[in-house]
């Protein structure tokens, strides 16, 4: 599991810094994951965990590792973000606070999308196959 790159090295993710300034090619000292969980769990947990995320009210944060409300993000003020482009699927890009889903701005879309996740899920319930998931079935959205 990767770490909050922010949390470990707040010294070069500062919110002050543009991320063109941010040396890509250096090499970073990450810490050794704790996590021994085999990845088909860790999978599995993210869909669980997913299938029951408030998205409407909440939005995950790559910045913090962890989510926040979707009204802070909304309310942040930068050129770059649109307090509008925060509607369904909401994820904080890290370094300039927009909304990464601004896409998924029609309710039917994110359905489909939660759909998909429900269904994934329960079909690694079931199977415990990661093949499983390629062939599930969810019913297409009708176009508009």
């Amino acid at each position: 599991m990767l770490p909050c790159l922010h949390k470990e090295f707040p010294d070069k993710f500062r919110e002050d810094q543009e991320i063109h300034d941010i040396n890509i090619l250096e090499k970073l000292e990450l810490p050794q994951s704790q996590n021994s969980q085999p990845l088909g769990q860790l999978l599995l947990q993210f869909f669980q965990y997913y299938c029951n995320f408030e998205f409407v009210d909440k939005a995950i944060s790559v910045r913090t590792g962890g989510i926040l409300p979707k009204v802070h993000c909304q309310r942040y003020h930068s050129l770059k973000n649109e307090p509008r482009a925060w509607s369904w699927l909401n994820i904080e890009e890290p370094f300039d606070r927009t909304n990464t889903a601004r896409a998924v701005y029609i309710e039917e879309k994110f359905r489909y999308i939660v759909a998909v996740f429900k269904a994934s899920c329960q079909a690694l319930q079931e199977t415990r196959s990661l093949d499983s998931i390629f062939n599930i079935s969810v019913p297409p959205m009708s176009s508009s």
